[in-house]
């Protein structure tokens, strides 16, 4: 599986594939190392085997990724995949647009819009409530802006993809 792994801020294309022994192969700037790591029992501390070299690495988990050290170094670690890297990119680039469609995640009823045209919003503001499987849903405003049409009516029925507003 292929990963985007920042290291201290340098950001790197790994990619990872598991061995038949329990171990695993690991391919960075084209070069590749087997490898094994096994957690030392419930602590925070780790074996890890490259090639020939051991070493004990801790790991600890700090919001949104990981503090490893390692032989006397800190480093601060995020990992996802890269499927994950380029939906976080797309949603990036979708709330830097000036304007954007919100559309249904679910098909639904719709039980209540919450704005009108012409309304100021921001990324975040409650827009409309669809009713799904006798749960209500608060769609959001991706993005700042203002309605600039409602393309729904309470108590209508949508699926998923239809717009529901648009935002300009």
């Amino acid at each position: 599986m292929r990963y985007r792994v920042a290291i201290s801020g340098r950001e790197e294309s790994v990619v990872v594939e598991a061995g038949p022994d329990g171990g695993f192969t690991v391919t960075l700037r084209g070069r590749t190392y087997v490898a094994d790591l096994r957690r030392i029992g419930k602590s925070p501390l780790y074996s890890l085997l490259v090639g020939a070299r051991s070493c004990s690495v801790a790991a600890t988990r700090e919001r949104t990724q990981w503090r490893l050290d390692l032989e006397g170094s800190s480093f601060a670690v995020s990992v996802e995949t890269e499927q994950e890297h380029a939906a976080r990119a797309v949603d990036a680039e979708r709330a830097s647009r000036a304007g954007a469609e919100v559309k249904a995640s679910m098909p639904g009823f719709v039980s209540r819009v919450l704005v009108a045209a012409g309304d100021a919003v921001v990324k975040g503001t409650p827009l409309v409530i669809i009713e799904a499987m006798k749960m209500e849903n608060e769609i959001r405003a991706e993005c700042a802006g203002v309605v600039a049409e409602i393309a729904v009516s309470e108590r209508q029925t949508v699926n998923n993809g239809d717009v529901l507003v648009r935002i300009s």
